[in-house]
């Protein structure tokens, strides 16, 4: 079955990647936070094109990026808005899905979706 793509919220993006988010669209900081979450990167302020964020995300939003950071930048995981992403997927699927079908849709564990929907009664 394929897993549904996360209805992610900017609101929940971390303090430190809102200038980000503004700067190179929400669309853009959620492709930068999935591909590379959790690592540390040089951002250089002079863009090469061949730099991995640069083949990521576009020459013309690499150079805005570099710009403004011009120096090593922590890509957090956002673990947060991935979480509170998966609760309104689920709570939006409760009535229409079982707790199996869920999981499978969402590629977590069915007692995952049991412990949420428990706590969310």
């Amino acid at each position: 079955m394929e897993a549904l793509t996360p209805d992610y919220d900017a609101n929940d993006l971390p303090d430190d990647m809102q200038p980000i988010c503004e700067l190179i669209g929400f669309e853009a900081t959620i492709k930068l936070i999935e591909t590379y979450g959790g690592l540390e990167f040089n951002i250089p302020a002079q863009m090469d094109f061949f730099h991995p964020i640069a083949e990521l995300l576009g020459e013309e939003l690499a150079v805005k990026l570099g710009g403004y950071v011009g120096g090593r930048m922590y890509i957090p995981r956002c673990r947060t808005m991935r979480r509170n992403a998966r609760k309104r997927l689920i709570e939006s699927m409760r009535f229409s899905h079982t707790r199996q079908e869920i999981a499978l849709k969402l590629g977590i564990t069915e007692r995952n979706v049991y412990q949420f929907l428990e706590r969310s009664s």
